[in-house]
């Protein structure tokens, strides 16, 4: 039985980053910055007041605190058989913040 996926492209934007660490290896057969998953973590023992978060990508890895984030959905969302739109119906590599509509 196959599902169908409501998807659509975002871009996320998080405000007051900091303790930024990571790597960016753009090699191999991901040059683009695609996101696999994306965690938070609370904040640890009231010492910091921010959560970290971690994102996972094919090319690359980063940790960094941050006090939340907003996200931007660049086109409106279509069904697909999957969970992943081409390069080419995602607009590419995309920062801005602003929406559809």
């Amino acid at each position: 039985m196959n599902f169908p996926f409501w998807i659509a492209p975002a871009t996320l934007v998080f405000e007051e980053v900091w303790d930024l660490e990571g790597d960016l290896g753009f090699k191999g057969m991901h040059p683009e910055l695609e996101i696999d998953a994306v965690h938070r973590s609370a904040p640890d023992d009231g010492k910091q007041s921010w959560p970290q978060w971690h994102i996972q990508g094919h090319s690359f890895d980063l940790t960094f605190r941050a006090s939340g984030f907003s996200q931007y959905f660049r086109h409106a969302p279509r069904l697909t058989p999957t969970q992943v739109l081409p390069v080419a119906e995602r607009g590419g590599c995309c920062f801005t913040e602003v929406g559809f509509g």
